[in-house]
């Protein structure tokens, strides 16, 4: 299999994991950060998080792209549907998580983490919609 193949896929199923982890552990976990302690939390958070996905995420992006464009192994179809699986992650991430971490940043609100629990379900279906419809563009 094509080495660009082989990258696109482990970043693509590192970050689900992340995801379904931060799905179901870590996001629900901000309702029990203290009240007094939860915007340094917060914010070693939003520090470390980047840190650790926006390189996988960009790598992500760009082998997508190049696979849709150039690389003829795979079906193009279920590629595709990948493609726009990943531009769905990269908008709600910046449209919606962005701006509830931003207003978090303020101090905890119940409501603005029920927001980015429920808002991340997004995130959560488009990138495992995107592993499934790699592994249907290798079968």
């Amino acid at each position: 299999m094509n080495p660009i193949l082989w990258l696109n896929a482990s970043f693509t199923f590192m970050l689900m994991g992340l995801i379904w982890t931060i799905q179901l552990v870590h996001y629900p976990l901000f309702a029990k950060v203290g009240k007094a302690e939860f915007s340094l939390y917060h914010s070693a958070h939003s520090t470390q998080i980047t840190r650790l996905v926006l390189p996988l995420m960009l790598v992500e992006l760009f082998t997508s792209i190049y696979i849709v464009f150039y690389i003829h192994e795979t079906k193009y179809y279920e590629q595709s549907i990948g493609l726009v699986c990943l531009g769905i992650v990269w908008v709600s991430t910046f449209v919606l998580q962005v701006p509830l971490h931003n207003r978090l940043s303020g101090g905890f609100d119940p409501s603005l983490v029920r927001s980015l629990v429920n808002t991340n379900w997004i995130r959560t279906i488009a990138w495992t919609v995107k592993g499934l419809f790699f592994l249907l563009s290798l079968w």
